[in-house]
């Protein structure tokens, strides 16, 4: 019969520890490798429901752009086939002309045509008006005058919504009293790209364009740019 002194016994038993120590610390690796495997999974789901959440708020962003743009396209068909009637013109100092639209022009650089078709209602006037105005309906799109860059989308208490636009050669190019503006600052425009709706907006009794000309700072008659 083997006899089991203590030297042996305790070694037998610090085998054993040894052993579950292992084991144990095994098990212990395994199941921290699944529970980071499980929070990095968790982290994708998580990720992927906030994307979907991203892309659904995106979708109805683009719903509701959507819609307002089939509204202004559906002014815009209105606006070009009814025109404006004579006899709703407001009173002031109508000249009796009444200017092409500039999609009918050619592309030009620096300004060459007037922004709505509408009867000039008003004139340049020294420093106090330095613009001219135009007779248009409210939601009348308005065009840009020659190719250049946005420069300002801005409000002004007395000019409204407007916009700014730098061509070559120091010439700039205002359009005032806007309902709304479709373009932003940085793009580039060319000749009869709508800028914009006519509205009310700013200092003025009634919806109409106004229009103004600069030439390195100095404001320009646009009837004399207009052959």
């Amino acid at each position: 019969m083997r006899r089991y002194t203590l030297a042996g016994l305790s070694l037998t038993l610090f085998k054993v520890g040894v052993g579950l120590l292992v084991f144990f610390g095994l098990i212990g690796f395994v199941v921290t490798a699944l529970a980071l495997i499980a929070l990095v999974f968790q982290g994708k789901v998580i990720k992927k429901y906030y994307d979907l959440l991203t892309a659904e708020e995106q979708l109805n962003e683009l719903k509701r752009k959507y819609v307002l743009l089939e509204r202004k396209l559906r002014k815009i068909d209105s606006a070009l086939v009814s025109g404006l009637p004579g006899d709703t013109l407001p009173a002031g100092e109508n000249t009796g002309t009444i200017v092409p639209l500039p999609i009918f022009v050619q592309e030009c650089d620096t300004p060459c045509a007037y922004p709505v078709s509408a009867p000039i209602i008003r004139g340049m006037h020294g420093d106090y008006h330095v613009g001219v105005d135009l007779a248009v309906p409210e939601g009348t799109p308005v065009f840009a005058t020659a190719r250049g860059v946005v420069e300002e989308v801005g409000r002004d208490k007395r000019l409204g919504l407007y916009v700014r636009i730098r061509h070559v050669r120091g010439y700039e190019t205002v359009y005032a009293h806007l309902d709304s503006a479709v373009v932003k600052v940085g793009d580039t425009v060319r000749t009869a790209d709508m800028v914009g709706f006519a509205g009310r907006t700013g200092l003025t009794t009634g919806p109409h364009v106004h229009y103004e000309v600069y030439r390195d700072g100095r404001p320009v008659d646009p009837a004399k740019l207009v052959e």
